[in-house]
């Protein structure tokens, strides 16, 4: 947002207007419970949701702006597109440190809940945190 701070008007054209990223590397307290680690991308009415422990959310927040009709399964191809973007920026823009990493004793057969890691960055993309 800087070059709108500093160009207000954006007579420059340095601010693009269509395309927003946001990362939150904390677990956030919320009033229905902990929401979990999570990066989001917006292009003008899509909005893409990465949760990191392995599921995604997509939005048309113009049709829904309540965002309550995930549309990852209707659109798959649109989800795959922005989460790609999203993985590319993640990388360019966040350091390390605020990515979180996989415990390397974590074994899914172990794991008794709901929604056992993935990592969607291999999964979808065949990109690993160290490509």
């Amino acid at each position: 947002l800087v070059p709108l701070i500093d160009d207000p008007t954006n007579a420059k054209g340095e601010y693009d207007r269509e395309t927003f990223y946001w990362h939150s590397p904390f677990l956030t307290k919320y009033a229905d419970g902990i929401k979990p680690l999570r990066s989001t991308i917006r292009k003008g009415d899509w909005k893409l949701i990465f949760f990191h422990h392995g599921y995604l959310e997509l939005y048309h927040t113009g049709d829904d702006i309540g965002e309550t009709n995930n549309l990852v399964e209707e659109q798959p191809q649109r989800a795959k597109a922005m989460f790609a973007e999203l993985v590319d920026w993640l990388a360019k823009n966040v350091p390390d440190r605020y990515m979180p990493t996989k415990n390397p004793r974590y074994n899914v057969e172990n794991d008794s809940s709901d929604q056992p890691y993935r990592d969607l960055r291999q999964i979808l993309l065949g990109k690993t945190s160290d490509n």
